[in-house]
């Protein structure tokens, strides 16, 4: 799966994964600390989930 974050973003969703926090509780935390529109912590949920089930998320976003 490929995100639009960055991969410090992603890291830092990793890391709290990491600690035990749910996608969930992930997402919230992040919308709340960043001020992120709902579909902006959609965003950030669905990369929680995919990385929490395993899957490979990487970034969609690149260095210009």
């Amino acid at each position: 799966m490929q995100a639009n974050l960055t991969t410090e973003q992603l890291d830092l969703i990793r890391q709290e994964l990491a600690a035990g926090k749910s996608p969930d509780v992930v997402a919230g935390y992040f919308a709340r600390v960043a001020d992120l529109e709902a579909d902006e912590e959609v965003i950030v949920r669905d990369a929680a989930l995919a990385i929490s089930r395993g899957e490979e998320v990487t970034s969609s976003i690149t260095d210009d």
